[in-house]
């Protein structure tokens, strides 16, 4: 017998394998990167406002404590995150960026030369990368944005947090 949940849909409950809802979930929450070893959070504050995350969560919760299927989708980040609620122990790599922008501006910086390094100026100070732009801080910038792209969707997966209310201490940038 698969698992599944009780919703009400206008004064009628529904039952619906949780299969099904997990997937839903994870299409319409959820966007992966590349190189396909995970999903990260959507940054969507609507979907944040009106708590769907925190119903994400009671999915998530109702699925495992029923032997159904697990949320195995999720980056490793995302699952430490959600496992311990701490960002200090959160170890991040270029790899784990989903966002396309975000993305193309890493490979920017990566190919990159002296010629040209100038034009990516306005791009990282938007991510927070404050100080000299020059090939020799080139990992200091791709760390600037790693860092923006996952501290930007930490509230997503903290159930106390509301937009802009919690944000992480620290994170810990791994170079792929």
């Amino acid at each position: 017998m698969a698992a599944t949940i009780q919703v009400d849909q206008e004064q009628s409950v529904k039952s619906i394998p949780l299969e099904e809802m997990l997937a839903e979930v994870e299409n319409r929450l959820f966007v992966g990167g590349s190189d396909k070893k995970g999903k990260n959070p959507v940054y969507c504050l609507n979907s944040l406002d009106s708590n769907f995350f925190g119903s994400v969560g009671e999915i998530m919760a109702a699925s495992l404590a029923q032997g159904g299927p697990s949320p195995n989708f999720l980056h490793e980040w995302c699952f430490r995150y959600l496992c311990s609620g701490d960002s200090d122990s959160i170890q991040v790599s270029a790899s784990d960026v989903t966002d396309f922008e975000l993305s193309k501006l890493i490979q920017r910086i990566n190919s990159t030369s002296n010629d040209n390094i100038s034009d990516l100026v306005d791009d990282t100070l938007t991510c927070g990368c404050t100080g000299i732009v020059s090939m020799a801080r080139r990992d200091t910038m791709i760390r600037t944005v790693v860092l923006r792209s996952t501290i930007r969707v930490i509230p997503m997966l903290d159930p106390d947090a509301g937009p802009a209310q919690k944000k992480p201490s620290t994170l810990t940038y791994q170079k792929s």
